[in-house]
């Protein structure tokens, strides 16, 4: 590919990301009692169609389409999470992000698995999991290994319910688990794996 031609795709990767974030934002606020005038429209159709574009001028450079196709997953689960908040539309939210962040920082796609029940969390709620999902995902990002196990549930009952995110990550080399030992988010190091235990308030 030609320097233009790189420049261009990591313009186009940088917006959809920025894109895909607003998106998140958007739909962790609460519903307006009003109708509000829209300040700007992101236009998820005319974006893949141009991601399309793209993939087509890639032509034989799998590696770039594979890149394009997990940011227009990434883009698409996004949209729908903020349209119809669901637990399996959160859930690939954060797989399509994992896939995208592996691509964008040259590493393998290791296994992510996801394990959820949360049949009904309030849209805040999922919206809320998926932030935090997506922040350890990229405490991770320089780890040239990474198999992550994630578990989410909610606990308690009526207004006092919690959502409970318990993370396990193996394959991290032992530097690297003393680094992410030392960040506030609260990772941990027991044996040769790492791991995260988060809760948060359930959203009405």
């Amino acid at each position: 590919m030609t320097t233009s031609f790189v420049s261009l795709l990591v313009g186009l990767l940088g917006f959809a990301a920025g894109a895909a974030a607003m998106l998140f934002w958007k739909s962790s606020r609460p519903v307006p009692t009003a109708p509000a005038m829209p300040s700007s429209t992101l236009e998820l159709h005319l974006v893949l169609n141009a991601l399309n574009r793209v993939v087509l001028a890639l032509g034989a450079d799998e590696r770039a389409q594979d890149g394009v196709a997990d940011l227009a997953d990434y883009l698409r689960s996004s949209d729908e999470l903020r349209r119809r908040p669901r637990p399996e539309a959160m859930l690939e939210a954060v797989s399509s992000y994992w896939r995208m962040s592996r691509w964008l920082h040259g590493r393998p796609t290791d296994s992510l698995h996801l394990d959820a029940q949360l049949a009904d969390a309030s849209p805040a709620t999922l919206s809320q999991i998926c932030i935090e999902l997506t922040q350890a995902i990229r405490d991770l990002e320089s780890c040239p290994q990474a198999n992550v196990s994630a578990r989410v549930g909610l606990e308690g009952e009526a207004n006092a319910r919690t959502a409970l995110i318990q993370i396990a990550v193996a394959g991290v080399a032992p530097a690297q688990q003393a680094q992410l030992a030392s960040l506030p988010r609260g990772w941990s190091r027991s044996a040769a794996q790492l791991s995260l235990r988060q809760v948060i308030a359930a959203a009405a």
